[in-house]
């Protein structure tokens, strides 16, 4: 009988382990594995690291902001110089063609007759032109195309600098309202007073 009785408490107590075995199993499937067995952390600690990880996120921001606007006023530095640059060589081309004139022999230092030279090749042009394409728009046109080949050159990857600009400033304050509504609770006043002063 006492083997009996032993052989029946092993039963039982194998029984027992399986069972245990398969709560377990049955609770992290039906958990997911999200089951946190660590001390749970009080509010506080949780909203002082909310607070400090948006500070931080609110500082990177207004750098980033800050780098931005300066990567923009530079852009725009080179842009004005590349354009007047290529005025400039308008101007040059001008000047070129008024001196293979005087060197040619057409014209003999004589401030009219290069006038009436150049008048008569810009008419030229705009003919030539007007029989080409069927408007003297085009050369608007001619105009704002260059402008934007020397933008697109300029910018290149920051064409829509404004834009990012723009969407990093209003990150910037959505993260301050957010420090101040944390600020505001941990003092105990109601959000709906802060919105409105």
């Amino acid at each position: 009988m006492n083997s009996n009785q032993e052989q029946e408490y092993i039963f039982w107590r194998t029984v027992a382990i399986i069972l245990f075995v398969i709560l377990c199993v049955v609770i992290f499937i039906a958990t997911f594995g999200q089951c946190n067995i660590a001390e749970e952390k009080s509010p506080d600690e949780s909203t002082a690291q909310r607070r400090e990880r948006l500070t931080h996120r609110h500082n990177k921001l207004k750098q980033l902001v800050q780098r931005k606007m300066e990567l923009k006023k530079r852009l725009d530095r080179v842009f004005r110089w590349s354009y007047f640059g290529v005025r400039i060589a308008f101007i040059v081309l001008w000047a070129f063609y008024n001196y293979i004139l005087i060197s040619i022999g057409l014209v003999k230092n004589d401030l009219g007759t290069i006038l009436n030279l150049n008048e008569a090749t810009l008419i030229g042009l705009i003919v030539i032109i007007y029989l080409l394409y069927g408007s003297v728009r085009c050369v608007t046109d001619f105009v704002a195309y260059s402008k934007k080949v020397i933008e697109s050159w300029v910018y290149q990857r920051y064409l829509d600098i404004d834009a990012q600009i723009y969407v990093h400033q209003v990150n910037v304050k959505i993260t301050h309202a957010e420090i101040k509504s944390i600020d505001n609770s941990q003092l105990g006043i109601d959000s709906s007073e802060s919105i409105r002063t």
